[in-house]
């Protein structure tokens, strides 16, 4: 049978990786993974480890302990960490359906016992069978092999793969289902037989330290409150540890019990008052930190727990003010100046709040994580550098956070050094391979690099994770035109339209290519509707102007790119869609200006918008400028064979034949296939009275292009100019 859960609980397999990513870098229980790290990876074992192949990576090792960390492992207030994150990050009924799924999350041994072509696979566990999808699962296992890995119901029958999924080297034999009860392996049992270290039948796993350890520390405090009834630290200190445990009434008991012995303890009125806070009692927070300041108005932790109160309420004006008030108090706590850092930023203050978050890690470099933000606060001032030294600082302290990796990336990617930046985010994507976001930065990175084969791998895979991934299908679509598949890519960029029509970008990628498919009118609709959902787009105007270009349609054509360049007057590629308007429309003059300006704005300069206003002033037969936009493309690109073309016939047209065929000759030696320019120097030679010469060119034009009329006539007079010449020599 399938297993059947409530069809309500919709916990997203997106909603599942953010929960776990959660779990990997939360400060909050960033003792508890530590010490759930230790008991994992068996670190009080001295003995060998020698992974089996394939295991012994360590992103393998870590998908594995954040699966059992996350979905397996309670902490000591019984809790289990992604319970934990789905109370600090979801709302409402998406926080109790994630909660209903999780209390059913199962460690499962399973046999695979069918896979379909769109990732799905129904595994056979000891109590039936469960339906999952994973296309990265279904890249690496066949049928009938052994699957250990974590499960999430979904509802009607579907469950999620949880993270940490391992592919045994081995498969059952016939039958195994009524037997598979036997083979259910432990999480941390099946990491000792990985670390091929497996623990022996008649050895038990010891239980986590923490479980132990935290209980006894509150049996002792409370023994001590008792023979110590007047003593407020020792209820003090009990208060801080069942905060630990996050029992947080046992909690307010005890710090209600250090007031009552001593109503001027105003470390217990400050941990009240955050408990409060936590528990989203904030006035009652507010009037207990009143309280303490009334007593001590200069105490700084009160005044740095009110600027928290404020803050949970987004009450960022107060939030600041008392924040600022701590840190002036106590310089030199490094989480103080961090608040007032999060508050100015807030209040849209980006320059106080790198200074204060600055402050707070000279005081506390080991907080990587502010280091992090502080590169994020550098990105947003500009200070491109400034923020990648403190994001590979970061990286090379603490290689295993993926978010590090990617924050390097981009800031990396902002200084125009794609391929580390690149580097950095495959980095990231090792870590966290399921994070289609980052999967579509990958694909711009390496599109932006040329490499359209790898950037479509990536946005297919991002696909895989999330369907109907807007930015990653219209990626595709626009490599796809890349790679020369216009229809592919129309269809690719149609499907994004039509889910999610207010895709501007995907009706632009969709006209470009059914241009590219000569489906102009087509294209033409679509550009427009792209206008309509972003009407002041520049790149929209311009595609608008080529398509009415192709289209016949100039007058139209015209007004579009006046207003393009009347919107982006500093982009050359505008000044140049112009110029080709103009000079369909005949306005010379308009065209030479307009490519003129292109050349002035463009960089680097490739020297084809000079050649074009060349090309516009010849036509208008002013020569002399036309000469000197043609030598300058020459200077910029000495080897283009039809710039060397263009010159040569306005020398020409001048009566300069000696320079004019210098130039063909250069052309010819740059294309020879091209019969214009053999033609050409046929020419020169001709009027430089070269008269064999001529005939081998214009021969040479002629075997390129048989059909060539003009080459034949001028050949038909070179050859009699030529035996006149001869004859007149003879004669003499």
């Amino acid at each position: 049978m399938v297993y059947e859960q409530e069809n309500s609980m919709a916990l997203s397999q997106t909603t599942l990786m953010a929960l776990t990513e959660w779990c990997s870098s939360a400060p909050v229980i960033d003792e508890d993974r530590a010490r759930g790290r230790e008991t994992f990876f068996g670190h009080e074992d001295t003995g060998p480890v020698n992974y089996l192949p394939g295991a012994g990576d360590w992103a393998s090792k870590e998908r594995r302990f954040l699966g059992w960390f996350a979905l397996a492992h309670k902490l000591p207030t019984g809790d289990l960490p992604s319970l934990i994150a789905a109370r600090e990050t979801l709302k409402g009924s998406e926080y109790q359906l994630a909660v209903r799924s999780l209390e059913r999350a199962r460690f499962v041994t399973a046999v695979v016992r069918w896979m379909g072509r769109s990732s799905e696979l129904v595994l056979e566990v000891d109590d039936g069978r469960i339906e999952i999808r994973s296309p990265h699962l279904t890249r690496v296992v066949n049928r009938d092999g052994v699957v250990v890995c974590h499960v999430v119901p979904t509802g009607g029958g579907r469950w999620l793969l949880g993270p940490g999924w391992t592919v045994l080297p081995f498969r059952y034999g016939p039958g195994i289902q009524e037997h598979l009860s036997q083979f259910q392996w432990h999480p941390i049992d099946l990491e000792r037989f990985l670390q091929g270290r497996s623990p022996g039948p008649d050895q038990e796993r010891p239980r986590p330290v923490s479980d132990q350890t935290l209980a006894e520390a509150v049996a002792l405090l409370e023994r001590a409150a008792a023979l110590a009834p007047d003593d407020p630290e020792v209820s003090f200190e009990l208060g801080l540890l069942q905060e630990t445990r996050r029992q947080y009434a046992e909690a307010l008991q005890a710090y209600e019990a250090a007031l009552a012995r001593d109503p001027a303890h105003l470390g217990s009125r400050c941990q009240m008052a955050a408990v409060l806070s936590r528990q989203g009692r904030h006035a009652e927070a507010l009037e207990v930190l009143e309280r303490a300041l009334e007593q001590a108005p200069n105490h700084a932790e009160a005044h740095y727990q009110r600027g928290l109160v404020h803050a949970a309420q987004g009450e960022w004006g107060q939030a600041h003010a008392a924040a600022a008030r701590a840190a002036e108090l106590g310089p030199s706590v490094a989480s103080y100046h961090r608040s007032l850092a999060q508050a100015a930023v807030e209040l849209g203050n980006v320059e106080e709040a790198a200074a204060g978050l600055e402050e707070a890690t000279r005081l506390d470099p080991e907080r990587l994580d502010w280091q992090s933000e502080l590169g994020v606060l550098y990105q947003r001032l500009g200070k491109a550098q400034d923020a990648l030294r403190r994001f590979l600082t970061v990286v090379e302290q603490e290689p295993t956070v993926a978010a590090y990796h990617r924050n390097a990336a981009l800031a990396l990617a902002e200084l125009g050094r794609w391929e580390e930046a690149i580097d950095q985010l495959r980095q990231a994507l090792e870590l966290r391979p399921h994070r289609a976001a980052w999967r579509v930065e990958l694909g711009g990175l390496l599109e932006r690099q040329g490499g359209h084969d790898e950037a479509l791998a990536e946005y297919r895979r991002a696909l895989d994770l999330e369907p109907e991934h807007v930015a990653a299908r219209v990626g595709s679509a626009r490599v796809l035109r890349w790679l020369g598949r216009p229809a592919e890519a129309a269809q690719e960029a149609l499907r994004v339209a039509e889910a999610s029509p207010a895709t501007a970008e995907a009706h632009y990628v969709r006209a470009l290519a059914l241009a590219d498919g000569g489906r102009a009118g087509e294209a033409l609709e679509a550009i427009r509707r792209a206008q309509q959902i972003e009407p002041g787009n520049a790149f929209y105007m311009l595609a608008a102007g080529r398509l009415l270009l192709a289209v016949g349609r100039l007058a139209e054509a015209a007004a579009e790119m006046e207003e393009c360049v009347a919107l982006r007057p500093n982009l050359a590629e505008v000044h140049d869609q112009a110029g080709q308007v103009y000079e369909a429309l005949g306005r010379l003059d308009a065209a030479a200006a307009a490519y003129g300006e292109a050349a002035r704005l463009e960089e680097p300069a490739t020297g084809q918008y000079h050649r074009r206003a060349g090309q516009s002033l010849a036509r208008l037969r002013r020569w002399g400028e036309a000469m000197a936009w043609l030598r300058s493309a020459l200077s910029i690109q000495p080897a283009h064979a039809p710039t060397h073309n263009t010159l040569g016939e306005v020398l020409v047209a001048q009566g300069h034949h000696a320079e004019a065929m210098s130039h063909f000759r250069q052309a010819a030696e740059l294309d020879p296939d091209e019969p214009l320019y053999q033609y050409n120097l046929g020419l020169a030679n001709k009027a430089l009275r070269r008269y064999e010469d001529a005939v081998a060119a214009l021969n040479r034009a002629i075997r390129l292009k048989p059909d060539y009329v003009d080459a034949y006539k001028q050949l038909t007079a070179v050859t009699a100019m030529g035996l006149i010449m001869k004859g007149l020599r003879r004669a003499s």
